[in-house]
C-alpha cells in the first residue's frame, strides 16, 4: 500500500460537501467521497485543514479495499462511531458491535472471495489513512478469528 500525493486545485476554500476523489494508482479507478464524509480520515482532515483545496489522493492498494473505505465512509458519514470493547466478549461481531452495519460489513470481509487477505488489505488501509474506528474494527474481527483457536488455526489465520 502506498500513499502517493495529494493534489491541490484552483479553489479558493471549499464547501465542505464538495467531492473529494480517492484514486487506485494500480488500476486508475476513482472513487469519489464527499469532504464531509472523508474527514473520518485523520490524515485526509488534517491536509484538508492545511490546505481545504486538496480534492484527491492516490493510493496504491485493490479496488475492493477503497470500495469498502468509501463504504464506510458513507454509512457513517464523516463520523467516528464507538468500536468494539477490548477485549472481545463474544466471537459474533454483531454481539460486539454497536452499528450493525459495522458487523456485517466486516464478516463479509473476512467471508469474501479474497478471504482473509482482503481483511487485512482493509486494515492496512485504514491504518494508513488513520480512520480509527475502521482500524478498530477490523482489528476486533482478526481477534474474534483467532480468540480460543488451537496455536495452528491462529497460524493458518494469520498467514
Amino acid at each position: 500500500l502506498k500513499v502517493k500525493k495529494l493534489r491541490q486545485t484552483t479553489i479558493l476554500g471549499y464547501a465542505m460537501s464538495q467531492p473529494f476523489t480517492i484514486i487506485n494508482t494500480n488500476t486508475q479507478k476513482q472513487f469519489t467521497v464527499s469532504k464531509d464524509y472523508v474527514i473520518i480520515s485523520t490524515l485526509i482532515k488534517k491536509q484538508l485543514e492545511l490546505d481545504p483545496s486538496f480534492d484527491y489522493i492516490e493510493i496504491e492498494t485493490t479496488d475492493y479495499a477503497i470500495e469498502t473505505v468509501v463504504d464506510y465512509m458513507n454509512h457513517h458519514q464523516g463520523r467516528e462511531k464507538a468500536h468494539p470493547e477490548m477485549p472481545l466478549l463474544s466471537r459474533v461481531m454483531r454481539d460486539v458491535c454497536v452499528d450493525p452495519y459495522d458487523a456485517i460489513l466486516v464478516d463479509r470481509l473476512s467471508e469474501s472471495p479474497g478471504g482473509f487477505s482482503n481483511l487485512y488489505t482493509v486494515t492496512y488501509l485504514a491504518h494508513t489513512l488513520q480512520i480509527n474506528t475502521l482500524l478498530y474494527l477490523t482489528c476486533a474481527k482478526i481477534a474474534s478469528l483467532i480468540k480460543g483457536q488451537p496455536l495452528d488455526q491462529i497460524r493458518q489465520i494469520l498467514l
